[in-house]
């Protein structure tokens, strides 16, 4: 009864399916190199979290803040709407700029990743 299976131990070399070794070693290189860009990934997840959040807090915190300090100091409506529409619009390019900068740092990892996964493929 032990040797009922033993045909399946070894897999003779006409019975492979080449086309599912080749993923295979595509799937195992795949997640080596996630292991090895783990930092990377976690560092880019963390600093796109890190600017939503930042995001966020300006616009549903900030904004009502200063608003409310400038009213409470007697600074003029029309004057509290102009300086704060300049204040926005100069954290809107700020905001934009730093999404720029993490964009460019996210795709040039990706980049560098996908050249990576293409030596692989390439050799297989």
């Amino acid at each position: 009864m032990a040797k009922c299976f033993e045909e399946f131990v070894t897999v003779k070399r006409e019975n492979k399916n080449s086309n599912a070794d080749q993923i295979y070693e595509y799937s195992k290189y795949y997640l080596s190199l996630i292991e090895k860009y783990k930092e990377e990934i976690e560092f880019t997840d963390n600093l796109f979290q890190e600017f939503r959040a930042e995001e966020r807090d300006f616009y549903e915190v900030q904004l009502h803040n200063v608003r409310e300090t400038m009213k409470a100091d007697g600074v003029k409506p029309e004057t509290i709407d102009l300086w704060l529409n300049d204040f926005q619009d100069s954290m809107k390019k700020s905001f934009d700029i730093s999404r720029s900068m993490i964009t460019t740092f996210t795709v040039d990892k990706l980049e560098e990743f996908k050249a990576e996964i293409k030596e692989k493929i390439d050799k297989v």
